[in-house]
């Protein structure tokens, strides 16, 4: 038997979603590196609640033009 019908086991490339989470993720962590070694009493519950949210929208943000550049790409 010949094992001409197995497909290819080649690993694709990174995902653009999956660098651009990253990237924010390091963006928010060295901002709270940079606000820690500034002024730590200015990270207060409201300020942590309001940079969850800002992290949320990113992240929704991203995963909308990641579907619709993904959706152009396999139009055409």
């Amino acid at each position: 038997m010949s094992d001409e019908t197995t497909p290819s086991t080649t690993r694709p490339g990174p995902r653009a979603g999956t660098i651009t989470f990253g990237i924010i993720l390091m963006l928010i962590a060295g901002l709270a590196i940079a606000g820690a070694l500034v002024e730590p009493a200015l990270i207060t519950g409201t300020v942590v609640l309001w940079a969850i949210a800002a992290v949320g929208a990113l992240i929704v943000i991203g995963a909308i033009v990641a579907a619709v550049i993904r959706a152009a790409a396999k139009k055409s």
